[in-house]
């Protein structure tokens, strides 16, 4: 197979071009060195009047400008071309014939991007276009490749949203638990590595979980879709016994998982009838009980997933009433900087929640919370922030 060569690489002739000279031999000349490089299309102004016309009518690549032409001069045309709002970046060069310091100096200062000195140098003329279109074409290839993928990252986002739990299943859960789940997702990046599920279980019991990969953006991301299948593909756990559920997902996750990623997770089992929540952690923040105005941070020891295939883990219990509320949070809260550059800590997170808790009402409650956080916070949030607020009828 023949190299391509730098013009065919670039494709000159999906650029535009267009020469403002009141010469006709010049504009002859000029044409024939465009047309040599492959470009194609070409523009004409006889002044710098025609010029602007041109210029807003085709916004064309590359401007080839001369300096001296009745009705509006070449440095008047260009002063007037960098006033307009998205046209700075255009480029411009310059045809001279005096390359004197001060024409130079003059013809930069009215926003010139290169000049060429005549009577035309065919090979510095042609590499000089050739230059500034190559840079135009690399830009505009990078811009395109950026839509595509900030496209594709919205594309992933809402997938990522897709798998969370819907405000119908909340809905599912209170209506057949009596338990209120109110929730927040708020990745730091387009995509995030929180994640958090909702599973009823029996007609007494359901299980829900909040999950933090570490990191962020698109390879916590594809962990958390890595989870979301092991959750669907494991068998339902045995409600006494979540920490069996969290061993087995962590056995399949140190498989899984590369480069030594992990995670933190608390897996917790609600039974209505028993009125016990049963949980158990794999180095997950510690949720917040409260029940009235008393408050007590839980157990939430235990070995991140995805580090150690043989990992134990604990089972924990705690009784509730009606009334009784469970916070869980990813750690973005108690490790995220206040606007006096201190950190929040497990104190300063144990103060916003009591102060919502015991002022708000239940469907007031998480929003008050995440307002007081992030009037707070040094903004912004260099870490996923997920959030679930649990209250017991």
């Amino acid at each position: 197979m023949t190299p391509k060569t730098a013009e065919e690489i670039y494709q000159f002739d999906q650029c535009s071009v267009l020469i403002v000279d009141d010469d006709d031999f010049n504009h002859d000349v000029v044409s024939y060195f465009l047309d040599e490089i492959g470009i194609k299309t070409i523009f004409y102004g006889r002044d710098g009047i025609e010029g602007l016309e041109l210029i807003e009518l085709h916004r064309p690549d590359l401007v080839i400008l001369d300096i001296v032409m009745p009705r509006l001069g070449g440095l008047d045309m260009l002063r007037e071309l960098r006033a307009r709002p998205g046209f700075s970046e255009i480029p411009v060069i310059v045809q001279t014939g005096n390359d004197s310091t001060e024409s130079r100096d003059s013809m930069f200062a009215a926003g010139a991007t290169d000049y060429v000195t005549k009577p035309l140098n065919v090979h510095e003329f042609q590499g000089r276009v050739k230059t500034h279109l190559k840079n135009l074409l690399l830009v505009k290839g990078l811009e395109t490749r950026l839509d595509d993928i900030a496209r594709e990252m919205r594309v992933a986002a809402d997938l990522q949203r897709s798998m969370l739990p819907t405000s119908a299943v909340t809905e599912q859960i209170k209506s057949r638990y009596g338990v209120s789940i109110y929730s927040l997702f708020e990745p730091c990046s387009a995509l995030g590595g929180d994640f958090f599920g909702l599973t009823p279980l029996t007609d007494q019991t359901f299980a829900f979980y909040l999950c933090d990969f570490a990191g962020h953006g698109v390879g916590a991301a594809l962990n958390t879709v890595r989870l979301h299948t092991m959750v669907g593909r494991l068998p339902p756990p045995d409600p006494s016994n979540p920490a069996g559920y969290l061993a087995a997902l962590n056995a399949d996750l140190c498989v899984s998982l590369t480069n030594r990623h992990y995670a933190t997770l608390l897996y917790g089992i609600v039974d209505v009838s028993a009125k016990t929540f049963t949980y158990s952690s794999a180095g997950a923040p510690s949720p917040l009980s409260i029940v009235g105005s008393r408050s007590e941070w839980l157990d939430s020891r235990g070995m991140p997933l995805g580090l150690v295939k043989s990992a134990v883990y604990d089972n924990h219990q705690i009784k509730f009433e009606p009334g009784s509320q469970l916070f869980l949070y990813s750690d973005a809260m108690t490790e995220s900087e206040t606007k006096s550059g201190t950190m929040f800590g497990p104190d300063a997170v144990s103060d916003i929640v009591m102060s919502a808790a015991t002022t708000k009402s239940n469907n007031e409650i998480l929003e008050c919370i995440i307002n007081t956080f992030t009037e707070n916070a040094a903004l912004p949030l260099d870490d996923d922030l997920t959030a679930l607020h649990i209250v017991w009828q």
